[in-house]
């Protein structure tokens, strides 16, 4: 009846506040927990309670207010295992700054993510402390999103691209609750700030 939708929808924006995403279209993203940790040595993972269910589908991605998480490696009926950003096998689309400097953000496996494919005649546009947002050119993450911080660059004795080290917007470890975007709709992908 009309009193259960109501509480529903009181619950999904208790969940949206919690997450601190503003909705950008109807069923544009929706709030999960983290329920686990990957401990396979060949992806990066975490588990969320969501899954095919509630509209969950590989490739989506999966943000917080400070910015990117990951994506949806595979989904279940009621949970789904969530590619870290820093897993090797991860890339997103990265714009630098105000310098409309495109790159790829690349996993390493590691903590730390690179910014790939920055050609050394660009070593003035990328500097340390530079914030890297998605592009939304890879179809995954939105447009707007935030990636990571420039946190060194380095210029090869060969190749040619530059060296860069990025630090993530977020550090999975420190999660509870993410938001997993459906529909990303069109334009920059606004984020609210955290809810208090």
């Amino acid at each position: 009846g009309v009193v259960e939708l109501r509480e529903l929808r009181r619950e999904n924006d208790r969940l949206r506040a919690l997450t601190g995403l503003r909705d950008r279209s109807p069923g544009g993203t929706v709030a999960a927990s983290i329920i686990g940790r990957g401990t396979s040595s060949r992806f990066r993972t975490v588990r969320i309670d969501r899954g095919g269910d509630d509209g969950v589908q590989p490739g989506q991605a999966v943000v917080v207010a400070g910015g990117a998480v990951g994506q949806i490696l595979r989904a279940s009926a009621g949970y789904a295992d969530v590619l870290l950003l820093s897993d090797g096998l991860s890339s997103a689309g990265a714009v630098v700054g105000d310098s409309r400097l495109r790159g790829v953000i690349l996993g390493d496996g590691g903590g730390t993510l690179r910014l790939g494919f920055v050609r050394r005649r660009d070593l003035a546009s990328v500097q340390a402390g530079a914030l890297l947002v998605a592009s939304g050119e890879d179809g995954v993450f939105p447009e707007g999103v935030a990636l990571g911080t420039v946190s060194s660059v380095e210029t090869p004795e060969t190749g040619l691209f530059l060296e860069i080290e990025v630090e993530a917007a977020v550090d999975p470890n420190r999660l509870d609750e993410v938001a997993v975007v459906l529909d990303p709709g069109t334009g920059p992908f606004h984020v609210a700030p955290e809810a208090t």
